[in-house]
């Protein structure tokens, strides 16, 4: 058991990497709104809302029916954003809705 305790550290040890951690990724965000904040502010009233529920894992049958639309039209807006934020993968839509508080970590 003591080894165990040796281990893994001081509990406050624990703690502090974990701060350190979310400080750097904090920075990390900022950096990245900074940096991308003309394209984000190109997409449109619907482009935004599609983007908050397709970074909260919604499918686009349900974003549809969410926002009383075709599942097509979302398709389209989805196209849509990940030219305007020249996003080629889901990572880095998710990255533009942290950084920019569409959704929360």
């Amino acid at each position: 058991m003591k080894q165990d305790q040796q281990q893994q550290g001081r509990p406050e040890d624990r703690l502090s990497g974990c701060f350190s951690c979310k400080l750097e990724q904090l920075q990390e965000l900022d950096r990245f709104r900074s940096e991308n904040r003309d394209r984000y502010g190109r997409l449109t009233e619907r482009e935004l809302q599609v983007l908050q529920l397709v970074a909260s894992g919604k499918p686009t049958s349900a974003i549809a029916e969410t926002l009383d639309l075709s599942p097509n039209t979302v398709s389209n807006h989805r196209s849509s954003i990940r030219r305007k934020l020249q996003a080629g993968s889901f990572t880095t839509i998710y990255k533009y809705a942290l950084a920019f508080e569409l959704i929360t970590f």
